[in-house]
């Protein structure tokens, strides 16, 4: 930036927002504001009583509005922070943010204090020596002018302290080459291409612990900053606010980035469903039977690839050593230096070693494939002096490859599926409509004629004709981007596809017919998804999020007391409560 903004966009203050947050509920009888210590002696006119929740509103304008809101018929009623009362229309209204989570400020620990660290380096890819000023509203802007000379790659950095636990949904917008990292995980990469760009991620984080972030401008500093957001189930997508981060005076998350090598961890052995990219500080891993990351999508059947480079002080031979229970690879300077590709229950583990020649000064390329299908799993690597083999080297001499491009152009938006297929973990089961709305809603069984579901926001019985497809478990968005829109059948949780018409469905197996195969069945537990028809693109003008995990693409939306009635969808009306609404978008261009 040959001038830099006075915060970051992530980091604007949000005090009016906060003053918003006050415990407390406020319900509205005969046009006055009451305690909620008053709620079980009044009552409006018809006997009913409705309570607030508070939201961000953006108006048409563009204007924002923080406060507590009501719904009554055709109208939203907010009482904003500063206390004045506004009615809007929802031809008046561009979006509505509910809030169910308390944003409260995170109170620091001894060796913390609010806010992160801004690194800016003279030259491109965080190279020259570095400055560092703390980033805290408006003393950004007077450090950054205060600098020698204007920086070509910066770097943020610093803690996140989540609201609630679970996973975290990450989005990154830049026209620059940007990466997001949290707690070592890379959950949002983009290359520059000189256009915006997003890329989106998931993160497993438990509330109020700290976790490192790194916000990482490759080159362009000069330009405007790269803006994140974030989301967790219970609350809507936002800016990253500077009231949950900390920075402190005795850890350095960069730490966590910049040594070890690049993890990408697959929810199956064969390489093919990625759920996690991270940099794993040594290759150093008993699982024994547990499994890496359940919560991501990693289960006891996995496999793992860690790439980057090793360097050394000093030229001389030396001998790599490998333990391993479970299938493995080593490939050194892009020769394979021991491979043993099968996995049974082994003890104790196997192992091998093998010499090479390193060069002091020299980037050595190193990559390291495992997979496990049979527990236990454990996987060992070692370097040793090829005389000695007594102690490890090479310790701090390795760094980890450069994340790959994980993202979309800015215009794209999501899709009937979810979002474009990026960093993030899965599309969660459900089942996406002929419209294009995606309903977070299980399939228990389903007939050529209807399907039977799960409690949920669709009635149990549902036609075939409202589904185009079906979600019977998480799926990478990579595994869905490849499906041939045109292509009615099942995808299989191997990548497989079989091309059919779909029949039925029970808790046993998938049937199908197809000119190919005939009728032919699939064990259920192999089908990750059943394709009907092409997947449609919706041209509705309204987003409507739920806290479930639906989203809802109808033609028209209106505001009823307490919630809204969708129009347009292929069940005809859906009547929606404000206590399941987490968000809802207009996405028309008026």
């Amino acid at each position: 930036m040959s001038r830099f903004a006075p915060s970051l966009p992530f980091l604007r203050p949000a005090n009016a927002f906060l003053r918003a947050l006050r415990p407390g509920l406020l319900v509205r009888c005969r046009g006055a504001w009451v305690g909620l210590a008053l709620l079980g002696r009044l009552a409006d006119e018809s006997g009913a009583l409705m309570a607030q929740t508070r939201a961000e509103i953006h108006d048409r304008s563009g204007a924002e509005i923080h406060g507590s809101v009501l719904m009554e018929p055709g109208r939203l009623v907010v009482q904003t922070a500063e206390g004045a009362r506004r009615e809007l229309s929802l031809e008046d209204i561009r979006s509505i943010q509910f809030q169910r989570l308390d944003n409260a400020t995170v109170k620091p620990l001894a060796d913390e204090e609010p806010g992160l660290e801004a690194i800016y380096y003279p030259e491109r890819a965080f190279a020259g020596k570095p400055v560092r000023y703390p980033v805290a509203g408006v003393q950004h802007a007077a450090a950054a002018a205060a600098a020698a000379s204007p920086p070509v790659s910066a770097r943020w950095v610093g803690y996140l302290a989540p609201l609630a636990t679970g996973i975290h949904h990450f989005s990154l917008s830049s026209a620059q080459t940007a990466r997001l990292w949290i707690d070592g995980q890379c959950v949002a990469s983009i290359q520059a291409t000189n256009q915006p760009r997003e890329s989106i991620g998931d993160a497993f984080l438990v509330a109020d612990q700290r976790y490192g972030l790194v916000l990482e401008l490759e080159e362009g500093a000069t330009q405007p900053p790269p803006v994140v957001r974030w989301e967790v189930k219970g609350m809507s997508s936002s800016a990253l606010s500077a009231t949950r981060l900390v920075r402190s005076s005795k850890k350095d998350p960069l730490d966590d980035i910049t040594r070890g090598l690049l993890a990408t961890y697959y929810g199956n052995p064969t390489f093919t469903n990625p759920r996690l990219l991270r940099v794993d500080r040594a290759v150093s891993m008993n699982w024994r039977q547990r499994a890496p990351f359940p919560e991501m999508g990693v289960g006891n059947r996995f496999s793992v690839t860690w790439e980057g480079t090793v360097t050394v002080p000093k030229t001389g031979n030396l001998r790599i050593g490998m333990e391993s229970e479970g299938g493995v690879r080593v490939t050194f300077d892009g020769s394979v230096a021991i491979q043993r590709w099968e996995d049974h229950a082994e003890s104790p583990a196997g192992s091998a070693t093998f010499p090479m020649r390193v060069e002091a000064g020299r980037n050595h390329s190193l990559k390291i494939e495992f997979f496990n299908e049979v527990d236990p799993a454990r996987i060992l690597v070692h370097w040793y002096p090829s005389a000695g083999m007594e102690t490890p080297v090479m310790a701090d001499g390795l760094s980890p490859a450069t994340p790959p491009d994980a993202s979309f152009p800015a215009s794209m938006g999501d899709s009937g599926s979810g979002r474009p297929g990026t960093l993030a973990v899965s599309a969660r089961p459900g089942l996406v409509l002929s419209d294009g709305s995606f309903v977070a809603q299980a399939t228990e069984s389903a007939t050529r004629s209807q399907f039977r579901l799960a409690a949920g926001e669709l009635p149990s019985l549902a036609p075939v004709e409202w589904v185009s497809r079906v979600y019977l478990a998480e799926i990478p968005y990579a595994a869905l981007e490849k499906l041939d829109p045109a292509r009615a059948g099942a995808l299989l949780h191997d990548g497989d596809f079989i091309e059919g018409e779909f029949q039925s469905l029970d808790a046993a197996e998938l049937r199908m017919s197809s000119i190919l195969f005939g009728n032919h069945r699939v064990k259920r537990e192999r089908v990750a998804a059943v394709v009907l028809r092409a997947l449609p693109r919706s041209g509705s003008p309204w987003r409507i999020a739920t806290l479930g995990g639906s989203l809802f693409r109808p033609s028209s939306v209106a505001i009823e007391t307490g919630g809204l009635k969708l129009s347009g969808l292929p069940s005809g009306f859906l009547r929606l409560p404000e206590r399941q609404l987490l968000e809802a978008r207009r996405e028309d261009k008026r």
